[in-house]
């Protein structure tokens, strides 16, 4: 800790520019450090948290930033640089959701980009055939940050809660886009259902309004039941289905 201690207290001064210097200095060091400071040691992790928890909005900003950037140079697991942006959320002042929703989109998108363009192989070798496991890791951890998005921004008048709905439903579609290369694992969509129902429930429930956005995923849905001869992946699909036609009819 001894090593990031005098940059995090540069990120203290009240000074935008000496803060967006200091926060630069302790990524640039993350990057090249050795083992024992690196984004994965105790105090690399520690001066990650303390940069995107920190109270001045240019310091979060920035963070947020870097760390993404870390993530998409394969220098931290995007699944980490993930939870490090979810752990932040929970407690952030509600003016910086935008940011952290923002890096969280990012690291979806690169994540989906990444692996999607990765290999040209059959739908049996796709890397999400493979990765299964990894994709509904993401999938868990970014509907978990949705949820402390549009629960911290309820009750609120402000356009940001329906850009953080419109955020929701494009992530939904962008998976629902992967249903090719889902059918072929055992898993199925069965999963992927299962958080979508608990995303959309959690805003059914705190008096959110519907998006007509959705009437793509319904169409989505739809095709997808048709294609899947499992029983069970389309009996989760229908529950999906009509959590959102219930929600619709009483909105």
């Amino acid at each position: 800790m001894e090593s990031y201690g005098p940059l995090l207290e540069k990120t203290r001064v009240p000074q935008p520019g000496l803060q967006k210097l200091a926060v630069e200095s302790i990524f640039s060091k993350l990057r090249s450090a050795p083992k024992h400071l690196d984004p994965e040691s105790e105090p690399g992790r520690r001066a990650i948290f303390l940069c995107l928890t920190s109270p001045s909005p240019h310091v979060v900003d920035h963070s947020v930033r870097l760390l993404c950037r870390l993530a998409a140079d394969s220098v931290v697991p995007v699944a980490r640089a993930s939870l490090e942006l979810q752990a932040a959320l929970e407690g952030s002042d509600p003016k910086l959701v935008p940011v952290f929703v923002k890096g969280l989109g990012f690291l979806a998108r690169h994540e989906f980009r990444n692996n999607a363009s990765s290999h040209s192989a059959s739908s049996h070798t796709h890397p999400f055939v493979r990765d299964y496991r990894k994709l509904i890791f993401i999938v868990e951890h970014m509907v978990e940050a949705y949820i402390v998005v549009l629960k911290s921004l309820a009750g609120m008048k402000s356009q940001l809660i329906t850009e953080a709905q419109l955020c929701a439903v494009e992530f939904l579609e962008t998976v629902l886009s992967l249903s090719t290369c889902l059918q072929w694992h055992p898993g199925g969509h069965e999963p992927v259902c299962e958080l979508f129902m608990r995303l959309l429930t959690v805003q059914k429930d705190i008096g959110l309004a519907w998006l007509p956005g959705l009437s793509s995923t319904i169409v989505s849905l739809f095709i997808i039941i048709v294609q899947s001869e499992l029983e069970h992946e389309q009996i989760s699909i229908l529950k999906l289905l009509l959590l959102i036609l219930k929600w619709k009819y009483d909105s």
